[in-house]
């Protein structure tokens, strides 16, 4: 996830993608690359492997070499960049984007290699649609941070959310969610509706304090203007203290 634009995004993809791929190789070498005790040298076929009663397959020398066997195949690996900014993505979007290529004619020895990028500001209201789980209202919700998050999720109408989607959306957004864990979901309106609270609280125990109210009057009076619990004011209010 990228929370700013970064401009080199290509480039670290490639690696991110090479390492995996890498990885994978290097596994394979692990499992095949099994010597004969006292044995350094590399024989033409190497030579049978029986591990935990399983008879591994016979490796020709460049097998053995390469830790790769001629008909192994790779798992592919898909990296997405997820832009969670609230302005357009205005990096580039490809290798070739970054490269300052004097003759075109080099563009056939060239190796692109392009982004999948994930930027819900540029995305379309109808493309939420196509999601089918609370990613799309996440993502919908990212579009519009910057101005009118507040009004989709109102427009939910109470829908529930599981809380992966919530811990993401506080992390994502900083949108402050306050909720507790229910087996239905989380309510995103009630979660909403309990952080408008918070702000509020929070802010009567700022006025209160700059006025050189006690804690303990603050406490009553809390309590009596918004209609919460002692343990309540009290898990706001010592957090505060110098």
């Amino acid at each position: 996830m990228q929370g700013k634009v970064n401009y080199g995004m290509p480039v670290k993809d490639i690696l991110y993608d090479a390492i995996g791929y890498s990885k994978q190789i290097e596994e394979a070498r692990r499992s095949y690359h099994k010597k004969e005790k006292g044995n350094d040298k590399v024989n033409d076929e190497a030579e049978l492997i029986v591990e935990d009663g399983t008879l591994k397959i016979k490796l020709t020398s460049e097998e053995f070499l390469s830790g790769w066997r001629k008909d192994d195949k790779l798992m592919p690996i898909i990296t997405a960049v997820v832009y969670l900014g609230d302005s357009s993505w205005d990096g580039p979007k490809s290798l070739f984007e970054m490269l300052n290529v004097p003759d075109e004619r080099l563009y056939r020895f060239l190796n692109d290699y392009k982004l999948n990028l994930i930027s819900p500001v540029d995305m379309d209201e109808e493309e939420f649609e196509k999601f089918h789980t609370d990613l799309g209202l996440a993502m919908k919700v990212i579009k519009h941070q910057k101005e009118d998050a507040d009004e989709v999720i109102k427009a939910t109408n109470h829908r529930r959310i599981d809380q992966d989607t919530a811990l993401f959306l506080n992390s994502a957004v900083s949108l402050g969610l306050e909720y507790e864990e229910e087996n239905g979901g989380i309510d995103m309106c009630l979660a909403m509706e309990n952080k408008s609270k918070k702000d509020q609280v929070t802010g009567a125990i700022e006025a209160y304090r700059d006025c050189g109210t006690s804690d303990e009057d603050i406490i009553e009076r809390v309590i009596k203007k918004f209609n919460v619990t002692k343990e309540y004011v009290l898990a706001l209010l010592t957090p505060q203290k110098v």
